[in-house]
């Protein structure tokens, strides 16, 4: 069950309808009120406004009864401080990726980059708390063939170094995040190397040591990886591909093994589609996870690999299936049609966003155990995430595939947070907000 902000508003309200005044129904009101306002800046690339909003949403000075009392307002400040919504000068698609502590983003314009005029944004690394510019890239990659984020520039775990993968090569490119330097490349194998290639990028393990990428060369596929930090090849993957078989990989397991699924379809639509899910190792041994068989249309999985914590997320037409990586076992299932999946509360939860593009309010977030919990503003970080034009127009077409992005972890909550954005007020800030904030009723 979803939990809408003034649903969860009225269910923690120190005072039932019934026992308010009308001046506190009437701050009640206003407060929401100041909590949609802040949401819909967020959805228009404003943050610097969502978190005045978020703010006039909280009395002066506020107490940890007021938190209680106003909890829509302190939801919009969670969500307003987390999300990394930047508004840059470009009106075109972009790709759009975060580093995990939320320092970092890599941005450029979807096309070829290779050719920027004045209506593209270079490969570039900001700052995505402000939309500074840190670095142009150098070199820029040619990345032809590159469509979703999920085969986007990504950073390892730690945020310390992006990888940009070019399908004109197959070669992988490392930048330093913190200030753009050059690290070098990472050479494919040499089946990889013989043309242009369709990728897909498995990305770094769970402690950053290696970097996977699938390719397809003519007829050729397979998965390259590497050791990030000589920038070896160390190995490859055989996969097929062809008019009955197609092999993926899904992530990478626990045990730097990677998660591969093979689809296999009758041509002639006589027998079933089977898809089956592999643990391979880099030493030849394939560990069986999940068998299913089914019609097409019932076989269009999205897989979401969490090896920090052993879980692989099946999202499809019968919900959501969490399997255990060590023993292949379903953990628990969520009747949601075809979820994106992140991590929250430092891994201790998941949140599932409906595929359309919905409130921040209408997420589930569920234990590790499959039990919900009740929503808290920055579960929704890791899906507000956008990038914007100057004009408030979203240029990302999806977000919240990657795994490593930012969660809002670490960050102050109550008091602590209240105080760390009102600090980084200005005075006129603080005037305006203040003159406009919702009053303390007289009890």
């Amino acid at each position: 069950m979803m939990i809408r902000v003034a649903a969860f508003a009225g269910l923690i309200l120190a005072h039932s309808a019934a026992a308010q005044t009308d001046g506190e129904r009437l701050a009640d009101l206003l407060s929401r009120e100041y909590a949609r306002q802040a949401i819909t800046a967020l959805r228009q690339g404003d943050r610097p406004a969502a978190l005045g909003f978020a703010l006039r949403g909280l009395p002066d000075q506020p107490t940890e009864e007021d938190l209680m009392r106003y909890p829509a307002a302190v939801f919009a400040l969670e969500l307003a401080y987390g999300a990394r919504v930047p508004r840059i000068d470009q009106d075109r698609e972009a790709r759009y990726s975060l580093s995990s502590d939320g320092t970092r983003a890599f941005v450029s314009r979807w096309e070829n980059p290779t050719h920027p005029d004045q209506d593209s944004f270079p490969q570039s690394i900001i700052d995505p708390r402000d939309a500074r510019l840190i670095a142009k890239l150098d070199p820029q990659i040619q990345v032809h063939g590159v469509t979703t984020p999920g085969i986007s520039a990504s950073f390892s775990p730690d945020g310390s170094i992006l990888a940009l993968p070019s399908n004109e090569t197959s070669i992988v490119h490392l930048y330093a995040a913190k200030d753009g330097a050059y690290i070098g490349e990472m050479e494919p194998s040499p089946e990889a190397s013989g043309g242009r290639s369709i990728g897909y990028e498995a990305g770094f393990n769970q402690d950053g040591r290696l970097y996977a990428r699938a390719y397809s060369v003519l007829r050729t596929t397979g998965i390259d990886i590497w050791d990030v930090q000589s920038r070896d090849l160390i190995h490859n993957f055989q996969t097929v591909s062809d008019r009955t078989t197609r092999q993926v990989p899904l992530g990478w397991d626990h045990e730097d093994g990677l998660i591969i699924q093979t689809t296999t379809s009758d041509p002639n639509r006589k027998t079933p589609d089977q898809v089956i899910i592999e643990r391979w190792q880099q030493d030849g041994t394939k560990l069986a996870l999940v068998s299913k068989e089914g019609r097409n249309y019932e076989m269009n999985i999205t897989a979401f690999a969490y090896p920090e914590i052993r879980l692989l997320f099946l999202a499809g037409e019968n919900g959501l299936e969490a399997i255990d990586m060590s023993t292949g076992e379903l953990r628990f299932n969520h009747p949601m049609i075809g979820p994106f999946v992140a991590l929250a509360r430092d891994r201790a939860a998941i949140v599932l966003r409906p595929r359309s593009l919905v409130p921040p309010d209408a997420f589930t977030v569920l234990n590790l155990e499959g039990s919900e919990l009740a929503i808290k503003g920055n579960d929704a970080v890791p899906f507000i995430h956008d990038l914007f034009s100057r004009r408030g127009n979203r240029i990302t077409s999806s977000t919240g595939l990657l795994a490593t992005t930012y969660t809002g972890a670490g960050t102050p909550s109550g008091l602590a947070l209240y105080e760390r954005v009102w600090s980084e007020m200005n005075e006129a800030e603080r005037l305006e907000i203040n003159a406009e904030r919702v009053p303390r009723p007289q009890l």
